[in-house]
C-alpha cells in the first residue's frame, strides 16, 4: 500500500511498496491528468529498484493512454524544466529516499513542474479508478536521451556565463550518486570551468543517508589540498545543495539564499519556509518582500500562486521559477557562481559577522548521535538535510551543521 511520509510516496520497495502499487499509480495518475493524449515526463536515479519501479509506473500510465517521454536516468530539474520546455501535462520522478536510503521516493508533478505533495496526493490515490467502456487505447513510450544536452544549453543561456568564466573559479563537486555525473561535466566544461568531479555511484548500497558527512569530508579535503574556490554536494537527484568555502566552511542554507539574493533588486518577492533562521530572515525583511510558508505544501501553493523570483527552504533546496518551478540544486549552484563573480567582497565578511552572533561564546560540537538523542529526550522537531539537522523547540531554530574541521556538528541558535 503506498504511504505518504514527508508528503510525498516513500517506503521500502517491495515489502511496503510493491509493483503492483506503483502500476496502480501510474493508472490513477493517467485518469487524474486526463488519460489518452495526455504527455508525461519520466526519471529515475542509478538505484535498481528506481529503475523497477519507474517501469511499473510508465506501465500504468500507458494504460490509461497516456504517452510518456522517458529519460533514463536524470535530475530532479530536469523533469521540472522539461514539463515546461515540452508542454506535459505531469511528470515523476523516482529515486532512492535521500533521508532512508532503504527506501524509495516517487516525485510527482504537474504542470508547469510543480511537485504535488502532501493532500493532493492523497486526493489522487483516494480515488476510484473509472473503468471505460469500449476500445481503450495504450499510450507510447519514447526515450529521449538528449535530455541532458537539452538541459544543459539552457542552463548556460539562463545565467550570465561570460562572468563567471572571467572569474576562473576552480570547483570541486561530488555528484552523490546520481545523474549529475553525466551532466556536472558537460556542463563544466561548456562554461570553460577547472573542476574535480567525483561521484559515489558505486556505493549505492552503503548509503547512510543525510546528512552526507562523508561527501562532505571528502569535498572539503579535496578544496583545501588544492586551494579551490569552492565545494559542492549534490543529493542523488540534485534537488538540493550544500556548498564549501575555506573561509566559512559549509554554508547555512540562508547564507546560499543570501548572496542568490544578490542577484535581485530590493524589493523583489522572494519565498521561504519556517525553517530559515530568524536572524537572517530579519536581514532579508529589511530588503525583500517576503513570503512565508509553514509546510512543504502550502510553500509549493505559494510558489505558483505568488509568483516569486527566487524560492528557497531551510534544507538548501531552491526555485528559480522564471527558469523553471521544481527544486533545482544545479540551476541553483549555477545562480550561485553568477553571484560570486558580481558580488561585493563584503557579502563574505557579513557571513562571518553574522554566524558569529549565531554561535555565540558556546559553541557545541557534537556527534550525530547525540544530536538525535537530544532531539528525543526533548521532544523536539528534528528534519535533517544535506549539510546536518535543523531542530525546532521552544520557537527557536537551531541548526547543527557538519564541521569537517572537527568531524562533528557545530551548532548554531
Amino acid at each position: 500500500m503506498l504511504r505518504i511520509e514527508r508528503e510525498r510516496f516513500i517506503g521500502k520497495p517491495v515489502d511496503e511498496v510493491t509493483l503492483e502499487d506503483v502500476t496502480g499509480l501510474g493508472a490513477l495518475l493517467g485518469e487524474y491528468f486526463g488519460g489518452e493524449r495526455t504527455l508525461f515526463v519520466s526519471g529515475r536515479d542509478f538505484y535498481p529498484a528506481s529503475r523497477m519501479f519507474k517501469r511499473a509506473l510508465t506501465a500504468g500510465l500507458m494504460s490509461s493512454g497516456v504517452e510518456v517521454l522517458d529519460f533514463h536516468e536524470s535530475i530532479n530539474g530536469e523533469i521540472a524544466f522539461s514539463i515546461k520546455r515540452f508542454g506535459a501535462r505531469g511528470g515523476f520522478s523516482i529515486v532512492q529516499d535521500p533521508y532512508n536510503p532503504v527506501k524509495i521516493m516517487i516525485r510527482v508533478f504537474k504542470a508547469p513542474g510543480v511537485e504535488i505533495v502532501g493532500g493532493e496526493l492523497e486526493k489522487i490515490i483516494s480515488r476510484e479508478r473509472i473503468l471505460q467502456q469500449g476500445e481503450k487505447k495504450v499510450g507510447w513510450v519514447n526515450y529521449a536521451e538528449y535530455i541532458h544536452k537539452l538541459y544543459v544549453s539552457a542552463l548556460a543561456s539562463f545565467v550570465k556565463t561570460d562572468v563567471i568564466i572571467d572569474e576562473k573559479l576552480s570547483i570541486v563537486a561530488g555528484s552523490s550518486r546520481g545523474a549529475l555525473d553525466i551532466v556536472l561535466p558537460e556542463l563544466f566544461t561548456s562554461i570553460k570551468i577547472d573542476s574535480i568531479v567525483f561521484s559515489t555511484r558505486k556505493m549505492i548500497e552503503e548509503r547512510t543517508g543525510y546528512p552526507l558527512t562523508n561527501e562532505m569530508l571528502k569535498t572539503s579535503r579535496i578544496v583545501n589540498a588544492l586551494n579551490a574556490d569552492l565545494g559542492v554536494i549534490f543529493n542523488n537527484d540534485a534537488s538540493s545543495i550544500t556548498v564549501y568555502t575555506k573561509k566559512t566552511g559549509f554554508l547555512l542554507p540562508e547564507e546560499l539564499g543570501i548572496i542568490l539574493l544578490s542577484r535581485y533588486r530590493p524589493g523583489s518577492k522572494i519565498l521561504i519556509d519556517k525553517w530559515w533562521n530568524s536572524k537572517y530572515v530579519e536581514e532579508v525583511e529589511s530588503n525583500y518582500n517576503v513570503v512565508k510558508a509553514t509546510c512543504e505544501e502550502e510553500f509549493f501553493t505559494k510558489l505558483k500562486k505568488e509568483q516569486p523570483v527566487l524560492a528557497l527552504n531551510g534544507k538548501g533546496e531552491v526555485v528559480i521559477p522564471l527558469f523553471s518551478m521544481g527544486y533545482d540544486g544545479l540551476l541553483g549552484f549555477m545562480a550561485l557562481l553568477e553571484a560570486i563573480s558580481l558580488v561585493n567582497m563584503n557579502i563574505w565578511d557579513k557571513i562571518t559577522e553574522t554566524r558569529a552572533k549565531l554561535v555565540g561564546e558556546r559553541s557545541s560540537c557534537l556527534d550525530l548521535e547525540s544530536v538525535m538523542k537530544m532531539c528525543v529526550e526533548m521532544g523536539a522537531r528534528c528534519v535533517k538535510f544535506a549539510g546536518g539537522v535543523r531542530v525546532e523547540r521552544n520557537n527557536t531554530i537551531y541548526t547543527y551543521l557538519y564541521d569537517p574541521n572537527q568531524d562533528c556538528f557545530r551548532e548554531f541558535e
